[in-house]
């Protein structure tokens, strides 16, 4: 049986050790690590950064940003994640973002789900605990 093992992680130290060790991916890479980071054949997620954007087309110019850094840094394998947003927190920013990079397609794109299915969970819990007459 084959196992494949990935690091998503904003701390230098552990990426720089995930490399060392052969990680088959490394995950939530942005502009800040991407200019400290070697340069590396693994697979690596892009994502914009670590702050607030003022709607997807700030997001995108950032997560853009740091796309082309990579590549002028060396990496080679870079798959771009704009980041899906829960439900009434910029989802549709979120989608928007990706319809524009994949319209550019000059790298893959990847869409981790988790955290619309985590705010939904977070919110029905939320609404249960409220409502159940066993709470």
């Amino acid at each position: 049986m084959l196992f494949r093992s990935s690091v998503d992680t904003m701390d230098l130290d552990n990426l720089n050790a995930a490399i060392e060790s052969g990680v088959d991916l490394l995950m939530s890479l942005d502009k800040e690590l991407l200019e400290s980071v070697q340069p590396t054949n693994t697979p690596v997620v892009i994502v914009a950064g670590r702050g607030k954007f003022n709607g997807y087309e700030e997001k995108l110019q950032a997560l853009n940003e740091s796309i082309e850094l990579a590549k002028e840094r060396g990496f080679t394998n870079i798959i771009a994640d704009p980041i899906l947003e829960p439900l009434g927190y910029g989802v549709s920013d979120s989608i928007a973002a990706y319809r524009e990079l994949g319209r550019k397609g000059d790298v893959p794109l990847l869409m981790g789900v988790g955290n619309v299915r985590s705010e939904e969970r977070r919110v029905g819990k939320e609404c249960r605990s409220r409502w159940s007459p066993y709470h």
